[in-house]
């Protein structure tokens, strides 16, 4: 069907894992600016990743 999304239920498992460890690793880092850099490039890779899966 046009305009659905079919995700596999182990794609759909690491998205929830990578939610789970983003989540995580950002509640009360020890520098916010530092966090930012480090998980910017994950996110935006994982944004592609969805987008041309």
């Amino acid at each position: 069907m046009p305009g659905t999304i079919s995700v596999a239920p182990f794609s759909a498992a690491w998205v929830f894992v990578f939610t789970i460890t983003l989540v995580w690793s950002g509640i009360n880092p020890k520098d916010l600016f530092t966090w930012i850099l480090e998980v910017t490039p994950a996110t935006h890779y994982a944004d592609y990743t969805i987008a041309t899966s």
